[in-house]
């Protein structure tokens, strides 16, 4: 695999119903996810989705109708 450039994905997650939860999981290589952070931009919280805490994913309570997050890969 050649080198891969660093990259960011904004993305939301909507409710009609606030108050739920949602877990929100990734799959992909190790070495992939290593290199990889999820940043909720509505609590500031960083997620290294390689560390044992997050192994079965990220579990969010939603408060509001929208919860906006970032996928960032740090490049190769």
């Amino acid at each position: 695999m050649g080198e891969l450039p660093a990259a960011t994905w904004d993305f939301e997650i909507r409710a009609d119903a606030p108050r739920g939860e949602v877990l929100l999981t990734w799959e992909g290589p190790a070495e992939m996810l290593a290199r990889s952070r999820l940043r909720d931009r509505d609590t500031g919280q960083i997620i290294k989705p390689s560390t044992a805490r997050y192994a079965e994913g990220y579990r969010l309570r939603l408060t509001t109708s929208t919860r906006r997050l970032s996928w960032q890969f740090l490049g190769q």
